[in-house]
């Protein structure tokens, strides 16, 4: 990675845009999914967690300062969406700007997500992220006994529609709690979760939460492992968010 942005120059042109408007939680943002490739010189391959568009290469420098280091960049979410390629523009702009050492190159998830990266500038590949899972740790289980036509790996909250997978017959769901620090949004969607979890069961009584249940009415969190054999216990998995690459977490 031979400059701040790889190996290609920002198009011109390109005028600076309002960020889109920030979540409610605490800033700087200092949590996402990371994970790290080499530790000399440090390389790192982290997600975008909300419109922390530069993902860990922002704590990191707040911490480390202006050290070489690489990062390969993914979305966690759909940026295939007005203003978002050119907000992520502005903000890597701004951070190599501080951190010159710093270097950049951005995987996506989509081929129309990369061409909207190289539109306004930056080097972008279409790899999706889920070419690091582990086919040695997903993987089909011989031992394993097929009980539902289906399984969803999903957040329970609306925009992953659940409710689409009413007309199969016996489907598992694995859900899980999404992390975040503002209080008044966490117990929002608690209640969110009990309230879609018993009207999803109450309408489909042959469906089932996969997850084991807290006292508290929410999920706990499954390791890779039970994940996996949740997996077996179905013949075919569902994507049925109307934003493909989100729905592939």
């Amino acid at each position: 990675m031979a400059s701040p942005i790889a190996s290609a120059p920002f198009a011109a042109g390109h005028d600076q845009v309002p960020l889109p408007q920030q979540t409610a939680m605490d800033k700087p943002i200092d949590f996402g999914p990371v994970r790290v490739l080499s530790v000399e010189p440090p390389i790192f391959l982290s997600g975008i967690p909300y419109d922390e568009y530069v993902g860990f290469a922002g704590p990191f420098a707040r911490h480390y300062g202006n050290v070489d280091a690489g990062f390969i960049i993914f979305p966690t979410w759909s940026i295939e969406q007005p203003g978002r390629p050119e907000a992520l523009r502005q903000r890597l702009l701004e951070h190599v700007s501080r951190y010159p050492n710093h270097k950049f190159r951005f995987i996506c998830n989509t081929a129309a997500e990369a061409e909207l990266l190289r539109g306004v500038g930056i080097p972008a590949l279409f790899l999706n992220k889920n070419f690091t899972v582990s086919d040695q740790m997903f993987r089909p289980l011989a031992s394993a006994t097929v009980e539902f036509d289906a399984v969803y790996v999903a957040r329970l909250v609306p925009e992953k529609r659940h409710e689409l997978a009413a007309a199969i017959p016996r489907v598992g769901y694995v859900a899980y709690m999404e992390f975040t620090r503002d209080d008044q949004q966490e117990q929002d969607r608690r209640e969110q979760f009990r309230g879609l979890h018993a009207s999803l069961l109450a309408q489909n009584p042959t469906h089932a939460l996969l997850n084991e249940v807290a006292d508290d009415g929410l999920p706990v969190a499954m390791s890779h492992q039970q994940v996996n054999a949740a997996l077996s216990r179905a013949a075919v998995g569902l994507i049925l968010s109307e934003v493909w690459p989100a729905s592939l977490k």
